[in-house]
């Protein structure tokens, strides 16, 4: 399997941190989408994530990416009740974004998501995001799948 060319830059969750700050961050996923719904095949291997993570806050931050697959569609507002793979503790300097660090997620067993978020040493999420892995069907002009038809009556002929 081709490892999937994927590079994410945690960096806009508006949450109130626990030490008074307003912390603005936003998530951005360096890649293409193979298509809507559908960012990345079902990885069937381990496969790596490069990120940088930025804050907007007034002194450097100490935090960790977490990743995690959930079921396909499953909202993220909640965090997962287990993670799958971790980074180091990351320093994160105001606006600025930090070197790359690298993410190990095993493979996923078939379509899901996998939920990343950003914990600071507080454990507050100051950031989430979310790859989507599932399988793309090749286009149908027609709309049909292939032999779906079979036997049909055609439109006009009786």
């Amino acid at each position: 399997m081709v490892e999937p060319a994927v590079e994410l830059v945690l960096a806009e969750e508006h949450e109130r941190h626990p030490v008074g700050l307003f912390m603005a961050s936003s998530s951005v996923f360096v890649t293409v989408p193979l298509s809507a719904g559908a960012d990345i095949l079902p990885p069937t291997e381990p496969f790596s994530i490069e990120v940088h993570v930025s804050h907007h806050g007034e002194s450097a931050l100490h935090a960790t990416v977490h990743a995690a697959w959930v079921p396909a569609g499953s909202p993220v507002d909640e965090l997962p009740k287990r993670t799958d793979a971790s980074t180091d503790v990351i320093r994160i300097e105001p606006f600025t974004l930090s070197d790359a660090e690298t993410i190990t997620v095993p493979p996923s067993g078939g379509p899901a998501r996998l939920v990343l978020w950003l914990l600071d040493e507080q454990s507050a999420v100051s950031a989430r995001s979310f790859l989507d892995a599932a399988e793309v069907e090749p286009p149908n002009r027609r709309g049909a799948r292939a032999g779906e038809f079979l036997g049909a009556p055609l439109v006009g002929e009786a």
